[in-house]
């Protein structure tokens, strides 16, 4: 570009000089015809003509040739800023091939770097796996430690219930409601139920006991206006008489249910349990048996369920092993760790026809969930917790 450029600058030069030439030419013709008087008039008017027009022309080419030489001018210093450019970009590419070999050098450090890291690294996971299986060895053996130690704690749990128990609690759930039933001719247990109130001077309290108990007091099993008398024991030890009266009885099952109203609430009752823990029990359950042996006020006896499935004389029982005697028929069986009643008992067994020896540790009982069955037939399953 730039060399097309000159070269229409030189030609223009030179077209320039021959016109200044051409125009010399003519003045100094017209100056010899200005010298020469016989000259016609029309060819210097025609030549001063000629002369305008060449200076016109030669005006014109020097504008031209300003315009030229300004462009030129421009041409040079776009030139120059090219090769300022040409030569930023030599050093800059000679820049990245150096930035190049040193980008290659830093990605070779980078690697050996980067092997060397792994190998630490992989050693330090080496050690921290080792660090964490003797750690999971030694948990092991604290867990079996722990093991052994809940073991004994669960193997000693009863006994060190039997040395924590609260003495106060257990007499207020199975020995407050146990009541004494008696006459000159016979003495008997039963156990008090939770009071409800009818009216606000009115309390009621149902009573369970063993039928054979009631029949034994009453001259006639069917006169249930006849008072029965009954016993109750207070927290202080002092007992007072009152007395109930019969609503319902069952002589194959040997239960019976009594009731007493009061104008407050009797201070003690017993917890009755759903049908659902009833189904729950089994041998070897530890229960306590409370009742009022030989007319003595109530004396608890520890044992177990010994078979939930005992036939006597066609009729279901519960035999236990807490200790019991005449007397204890209608008091409560009592759950050793809810002290829930699970059941009343009614007989005992004795060996021998001559002189009867009593078994004490083989007591019958008809269970709780018997004695629902029954409330349920003669219309009284409100008693029966849902």
């Amino acid at each position: 570009m730039s060399k097309w450029l000159l070269s229409i600058l030189a030609v223009l030069a030179i077209i320039c000089s021959a016109g200044v030439t051409f125009v010399d030419k003519l003045d100094g013709r017209l100056a010899r015809l200005e010298s020469e008087s016989e000259v016609e008039p029309d060819h210097i008017a025609r030549l001063t003509r000629q002369l305008s027009s060449v200076r016109a022309e030669l005006a014109d080419s020097r504008t031209q040739l300003g315009v030229l030489e300004t462009e030129r001018a421009r041409q040079l210093e776009l030139m120059a800023t090219v090769e300022a450019l040409q030569t930023e970009l030599a050093t800059s590419q000679a820049a990245i091939e150096g930035n190049s070999v040193e980008l290659a050098g830093v990605g070779q450090r980078q690697d050996a770097l980067l092997r060397e890291s792994l190998g630490e690294g992989l050693q330090t996971l080496e050690e921290r796996w080792n660090d964490v299986s003797q750690t999971l060895e030694a948990t092991a053996r604290i867990a079996e430690d722990n093991r052994h130690t809940f073991n004994d704690f669960v193997r000693d749990l009863p006994q060190a219930k039997k040395q924590q128990r609260d003495v106060e609690s257990m007499w207020v759930s199975l020995l407050g409601p146990t009541v004494q039933i008696a006459d000159e001719s016979t003495v008997g247990s039963g156990v008090l139920l939770k009071s409800e109130q009818l009216d606000p001077e009115t309390w009621r309290t149902y009573l369970l006991t063993a039928f054979h108990v009631v029949r034994d007091v009453l001259d006639e099993v069917s006169n249930t206006y006849q008072p029965i008398p009954t016993y109750i024991y207070s927290t202080g030890g002092d007992r007072h008489q009152s007395s109930a009266n019969l609503v319902e009885y069952d002589v194959s099952l040997d239960v019976a249910l009594l009731v007493m109203y009061s104008e407050e609430p009797l201070e003690h009752g017993a917890a009755l349990p759903t049908r659902e823990v009833l189904s729950q029990r089994r041998i070897f359950d530890s229960i306590y048996a409370v009742g009022c042996p030989l007319g003595n006020d109530p004396i608890p006896t520890h044992g177990e369920i010994a078979d939930t499935y005992h036939e006597v004389d066609g009729d279901l029982y519960w035999m236990i092993s807490a200790p019991t005697y005449i007397g204890n028929s209608g008091g409560g069986i009592f759950d050793a760790e809810s002290f829930e009643l699970l059941g009343i008992f009614s007989k005992i067994y004795t060996h021998g026809n001559l002189r009867p020896t009593v078994v004490p540790h083989m007591g019958l009982v008809t269970p709780l969930s018997t004695i629902y069955d029954w409330l349920d037939q003669v219309g009284q399953g409100s008693i029966i917790p849902e």
